[in-house]
């Protein structure tokens, strides 16, 4: 992937052409392999939605221990796809060869390099027959310890005196040269990116991963100079978002309510207010039974939905209100507005879902993401018709 950054005051149009031009002139000089395209998969599923920080004045193999038991623990979650360990330093066994000890011996390096690539290997050990059928068999010869590695037999003399790689050498455990760095707050630290599975609720696996995390930190065998942080958190912008777009929502329904009872009357603006709440419960229930979880499209498609779904139910409680000061009956009046308005109300509700369905039909990244809001709008409107010519008479 490029990236390109453009000043203000440049024709956007004529350096991209040229950076295509170059592009394309490059290409002719790559070899043939290198002009075939790869073709990846992205999901943002994968993501990390939650960033575990272990930090403080402790041993680096104190924090990679804690941090490598917490990713065993997190990964045991369902919710959970992948904990991965960022800032660790991978463990090695160092043999530090004296010189002049293995001079004097006469010791080579490939006698050295021989010895231990003949050791730390799985040895065949025969196969097992059973009713089942016939299994090979590999016995472990493999490096554990620095313990095993200083007892490693580099050579053996014919009056039965050896050497081992203890005698000619120093064996202690190391880290490989550090090539990734984690640091928190300017602090040594170890981080655990936390991944969810895909069509998995982002709050509920990071409610899961914190509470997990919290009660492993509050345990007494945690050391007191690891402290636990939690960043890069999803879930509080999630919840930030929803917090916003559910304030809207109920900003919009008080306005509109405001509005019919100046326009309508108390009496009349209950009916109509009544159907706003209706109408958004069996679009919920809508969205349930195909499966969808409510995201920010859904929410901003209930923000513009509240104006229009009103109009179904102003209709029918109109011309009720109107037929009873004609002297009509109230039961009377409203059975007879919801057979007088039938069609009415049904041709404008499906008028205006005509122009949403087209919508539903834009096959493209974006166009799946846009989705949400045609099918919110039709969902609504539905519920809102079904409130006017059913439920409110």
């Amino acid at each position: 992937y490029v990236l390109l950054e453009f000043d203000i005051d440049v024709d956007e149009d004529r350096v991209l052409a040229d950076v295509l031009e170059k592009v394309d002139r490059a290409r002719a000089e790559f070899p043939q392999e290198a002009r075939q395209p790869v073709i990846e998969e992205v999901s943002f599923s994968a993501l990390p939605i939650l960033t575990v920080n272990l930090w403080g004045d402790a041993p680096d193999r104190e924090l990679q221990r804690r941090a490598k038991d917490l990713q065993r623990k997190i990964e045991a979650i369902p919710l959970v796809l992948e904990a991965k360990i960022s800032g660790e330093r991978t463990d090695v066994l160092e043999a530090i060869i004296d010189p002049a000890r293995t001079e004097s011996l006469g010791i080579t390096f490939a006698e050295i390099a021989g010895a231990i690539s003949q050791n730390n290997a799985l040895v065949p050990a025969g196969a097992l027959e059973t009713e089942s059928g016939k299994f090979n068999i590999k016995l472990p010869g493999l490096i554990e310890t620095p313990e095993d590695m200083a007892s490693l037999v580099v050579r053996r003399g014919g009056d039965g005196a050896i050497v081992t790689l203890g005698d000619i050498a120093d064996v202690r455990r190391g880290y490989k040269d550090q090539t990734t760095l984690a640091r928190f707050n300017g602090r040594q630290s170890v981080s655990l990116e936390i991944s969810k599975r895909q069509g998995v609720n982002i709050l509920e696996a990071s409610d899961e991963v914190q509470a997990l995390v919290e009660a492993e930190s509050s345990d007494p065998n945690w050391p007191s100079t690891i402290n636990v942080t939690f960043s890069q958190s999803r879930s509080v912008y999630i919840k930030d978002m929803m917090s916003s777009l559910s304030a809207s929502i109920i900003n919009a329904v008080v306005l509109v309510f405001i509005v019919c009872i100046a326009a309508l009357g108390w009496r009349s603006a209950i009916f109509v207010g009544w159907a706003i709440p209706s109408s958004f419960l069996i679009a919920f229930f809508g969205f349930l039974i195909v499966g969808e979880t409510i995201n920010m499209m859904i929410l901003f498609g209930l923000i513009l939905s509240v104006g229009v779904l009103v109009d179904s139910a102003i209709v029918i409680v109109e011309y009720a209100d109107r037929k009873m000061e004609e002297g009509l009956h109230r039961l009377e009046a409203f059975k007879l507005a919801g057979e007088r308005m039938f069609w009415p109300v049904l041709s404008s509700t499906a008028t205006t879902l005509a122009a949403f369905i087209p919508l539903l039909f834009w096959d493209s990244i974006v166009g799946k993401f846009m989705a949400y809001f045609p099918r919110t709008m039709i969902y609504v409107l539905s519920a809102s018709t079904l409130m006017a010519l059913i439920f409110l008479p």
